[in-house]
């Protein structure tokens, strides 16, 4: 017999651990969990299930809201294929403390799930999204010179200006991340949930992290945009590049991939960083010729808020 229970803040820490099979004391993976976890706005749930007599944890998981309208399910661990119906249920019952949010968006992000970890995604709903390669460019020999500028950049690709982004443009990149999305290759199934405006909420709800945004315009107009933030110290993330289909097959893409490297630079750091969709053969080709090796993977499974309504 099994008992599905709650977690108390004060027995997170065990039960993460736990979840991420971490045996250090002090994991900075489960501390990462952790510090988002208690982020009030996060409104984070850590859920066990137990062998009645016992007391020992057989099944877990626990979830975060993001800004969005994302929750974000962190981790599952299951370790019986006779859990796999409670532990099912223990996620229904999570995700329903949800209900409230405006919840656009649900993702479960791990290096590789297992089997009966993803039969119970899909016992929820879930469905699988892609594999994602984060890779890495190292700056130390990048031309560092101060005067490349990045409106410089443009001259390799006719008509094309980099602007960067400035209050007031925010519905300007609501559309143009809306646009493009449009056929991307780049986890394309997401076009049917994720609205751009729904992503450009969660971009500008983080605005107090250090970043540097900009626009590609051809004539005036936008076409395309570059978002990159401070991960850590010295490393820099490309959270965000996307142009819309008008302006696609013009090598523009090439041209604001130099863009994000400059204004990396410029920013001091030492490594750019970025994800992108294993299936996405033109960006994977492009980001390799360019020098960025993949560093890590991560597997994505997604379903759409009315999940929630079924939990």
């Amino acid at each position: 017999m099994y008992k599905t229970e709650f977690c108390d803040r004060n027995r997170w820490r065990d039960v993460v651990s736990w979840i991420h099979h971490d045996t250090a004391n002090e994991s900075s993976r489960t501390q990462n969990a952790l510090d988002t976890l208690q982020n009030d706005s996060a409104k984070g749930v850590v859920g066990v299930v137990r062998e009645s007599f016992s007391g020992h944890m057989v099944a877990g998981s626990y979830t975060a809201a993001m800004a969005g309208g994302v929750v974000s399910i962190g981790a599952v661990r299951i370790d019986r294929n006779d859990v796999l119906d409670q532990t099912v249920a223990l996620l229904r019952g999570t995700l329903s403390q949800y209900v409230k949010n405006q919840v656009e968006l649900i993702q479960a992000i791990a290096t590789e799930f297992t089997v009966l970890e993803r039969q119970v995604l899909e016992g929820i709903g879930l469905r699988y999204l892609a594999h994602l390669d984060h890779l890495v460019l190292f700056l130390e020999n990048e031309k560092r010179a101060a005067g490349k500028a990045v409106d410089a950049l443009g001259s390799s690709a006719q008509g094309l200006r980099l602007r960067e982004f400035r209050a007031g443009d925010e519905a300007t990149l609501e559309r143009v991340v809306t646009d493009s999305y449009i056929d991307t290759l780049d986890c394309p199934l997401l076009g049917d949930l994720r609205t751009g405006k729904a992503a450009v909420e969660g971009y500008l709800a983080n605005r107090d992290q250090k970043h540097s945004w900009w626009f590609a315009e051809v004539a005036g107009e936008a076409i395309g945009c570059l978002l990159l933030w401070e991960r850590a110290p010295a490393i820099w993330e490309l959270t965000y590049m996307g142009i819309i289909p008008s302006a696609r097959g013009r090598k523009f893409g090439a041209v604001l991939l130099e863009a994000a490297i400059a204004v990396a630079n410029q920013m001091g750091a030492g490594q750019l960083v970025l994800s992108v969709d294993r299936e996405n053969q033109p960006a994977t080709r492009l980001y390799h010729q360019r020098g960025f090796y993949c560093y890590n993977s991560t597997e994505v499974w997604f379903g759409g808020g009315s999940i929630l309504s079924a939990s």
